[in-house]
């Protein structure tokens, strides 16, 4: 062996030796390192908490100052496997003392791939027991007003979607609770995003004006409201809503009472432009003020919500009922739809079935003057006219007793206060009881303006009996005026004079076997002084009998008022219209008596003698 051989075999010694020690150093490491580790980790599977690090909570405060906010809690807890519990938590806002947010515990959750994304997003959060809160600077009792309480809630972070769990609180008397999931607006290239300052400042402001509406849920009874939330692709974030009460007494300051309801409707979310909320409502009955009745009220409402101020604007309801009840009637089946664009003015259609007949209707209503335009149309039973009419009009009532359903179209006007100023209509009637008078078909055109009664293109069947014309009068003093022609037998209209001097008048003096007179008249008066009645009037008759004597033909042009009778002209023949008989005549009577006083006339006539001698008794 050479002398350079002995060098070599030492250097390869001390490098074996080396890596022997480096061999042993790393396992005796190693099994170090996994003793410590398997201690810890008994040590976490025991305990199951250990107090937060401190690069968190000031991670934490970090990100909350830049929103302008504070933590403060009473108790921390961490579990290494990501999950963080905090205890009698407050988040409070460097412009108030008040905490904004409280809760009893705040559970936040980061999954070990998040941590390593860099991900700031907690994975999942809880609150138990918390309440949003309104500043008392903000608040309009000057007071900290709770405007979300008993709050619990459950949120999981996944896929850029918000999971809602579980969402469950009390806002004033409203119950509400929510689950589904929510995505993030994306954010536009070139818009500002919002800062927390921003963000902070918002919520307080819609806080503010939710405040401003809790007192108007103190009308409802035990109300609910469940929220459904959906984030379909291409759509957008909307929620599906439930609202149900228990009954509701003067919504909206409205005289009304509801009993029990429920409401659905879907709202788009997102963004501060108005948006459309269609809702689809039922209430079991409605009253309105004390006289007013619905049963099974359905209605569907299309409102526009404005997100920044929480208010309503109605656009158009269609509103149906079972049934409605009033003072002496009863609906069946009335539907109304309203357009409301232009609120407080309202225009609505309405259909129903009213005592086994239908009408519709068309109203502009002018709500803040309290006026209306009403048009309708349709049939009413005779029975309700004849049990409304003397309520609203005891004076006329006994002159329109029907005995057949009424056909009209009509116009009404409500002057403001809702006082009624008049209506123009036509009407198509058949059995009519006026005031004695058996009308069996009537039809023309009625005005009704204050006081005013007008009926005009009018027709009139009294059995054989026809007039065509105008009648007026005065519902407050009673006076009237007709203007007719037809034929009638005057005995017929008995009924419209006091008395019986009208029937005696053409009983003890005329007589018409053959057929009704034609006539063409102007007869007017007050019903409630028969001493002011006129009559002026032209008439035709074949086979009439006048005065004793029978005529073939007469002619007759006359004018009368109580206690006198003119008869200005006077024409008459028979035999053939070889005997005839012209002339005029008066008739005077005492006043307060029907007997003739004194009797006047001027004829030229070959008839015979014996008929003038009837003609002429006494």
């Amino acid at each position: 062996m050479s002398s350079h051989s002995k060098p070599q075999k030492s250097t390869s010694t001390l490098l074996r030796f080396c890596v022997s020690c480096g061999a042993t150093l790393a396992c005796w490491a190693v099994w170090l390192v996994l003793g410590a580790a398997l201690i810890t980790l008994g040590y976490i599977a025991t305990v199951r908490e250990l107090p937060v690090p401190d690069f968190i909570l000031r991670r934490a405060e970090a990100e909350l100052a830049k929103a302008g906010l504070t933590l403060k809690f009473g108790r921390a807890r961490f579990d290494p496997t990501g999950i963080l519990l905090l205890e009698d938590v407050q988040f409070r806002s460097r412009q108030f003392e008040e905490p904004l947010l409280t809760c009893r515990l705040l559970y936040l959750r980061r999954e070990f791939w998040s941590v390593l994304a860099g991900r700031t997003i907690p994975d999942e959060i809880r609150l138990e027991g918390a309440a949003l809160q309104l500043p008392a600077m903000l608040s309009p009792s000057g007071a900290v007003e709770p405007l979300i309480r008993d709050l619990a809630l459950v949120v999981r972070h996944e896929d850029q979607r918000w999971l809602v769990d579980q969402f469950a609180g009390r806002i004033g008397r409203l119950t509400v609770t929510a689950q589904g999931e929510v995505t993030p607006p994306a954010h536009v290239p070139g818009a500002a995003a919002l800062t927390p300052d921003e963000i902070v400042g918002r919520f307080l402001q819609l806080s503010r004006q939710l405040a401003l509406k809790l007192p108007q849920l103190d009308a409802f009874a035990q109300p609910t409201l469940e929220v459904r939330l959906e984030s379909a692709p291409g759509v957008g974030n909307h929620a599906h809503l439930l609202l149900t009460a228990a009954g509701a007494d003067r919504p909206g300051d409205l005289p009304l009472t509801l009993g029990p309801l429920a409401a659905t409707g879907t709202l788009r979310l997102g963004g501060g432009d108005p948006r459309p909320l269609r809702l689809h409502a039922a209430a079991r009955n409605a009253r309105y003020r004390e006289n007013y009745r619905m049963e099974m009220v359905r209605a569907i409402c299309m409102v526009d919500i404005q997100p920044d101020n929480f208010s309503a604007r109605p656009r158009e309801a269609l509103v149906a009922a079972g049934m409605l009840s009033a003072p002496d009637l009863a609906v069946l089946g009335p539907v109304l739809r309203a357009d409301l664009h232009r609120w407080p003015e309202v225009q609505t259609t309405v259909a129903a079935q009213i005592s086994g007949e239908f009408l519709a209707a068309e109203v502009n209503a002018q709500l803040k003057v309290q006026s209306a335009r009403v048009r309708a149309e349709g049939r009413v039973a005779h029975e309700l006219i004849n049990r409304v009419l003397p309520r609203i009009t005891p004076r006329a009532a006994p002159y329109f007793v029907f005995g057949d359903p009424l056909w009209f179209s009509a116009e009404a006007v409500l002057d403001p206060g809702w006082r009624f100023a008049g209506i123009t209509s036509r009407v198509d009637a058949r059995q009519l009881d006026s005031r004695g008078v058996r009308i069996t078909a009537a039809r023309g055109r009625i005005d009704l303006v204050g006081a005013s009664f007008l009926a005009r293109d009018a027709r009139v069947e009294l059995g054989e009996n026809i007039a065509r014309g105008s009648y007026w009068m005065d519902l407050a003093t009673t006076d009237y005026r007709m203007l007719l022609a037809g034929r009638l037998r005057p005995v017929e209209i008995n009924g419209w004079f006091r008395g019986n001097w009208w029937l005696d008048f053409w009983n003890t003096r005329f007589d018409f076997p053959v057929a009704p007179p034609t006539a063409e008249i102007d007869l007017a008066g007050r019903w409630r002084d028969p001493s002011r009645t006129t009559y002026f009037g032209s008439s035709d008759a074949k086979g009439a009998k006048v005065w004793g004597g029978d005529f073939e033909q007469t002619h007759a042009l006359i004018f009368l008022r109580p206690n006198f009778t003119h008869g200005l002209t006077f024409a008459a023949t028979r035999a053939g219209g070889t005997q005839r008989l012209t002339g005029s005549f008066k008739r005077f009577a005492e006043a307060g008596s029907r007997a003739t006083s004194r009797f006047e006339f001027d004829f030229d006539s070959n008839a015979e003698p014996a008929v003038l001698g009837r003609m002429l008794e006494g």
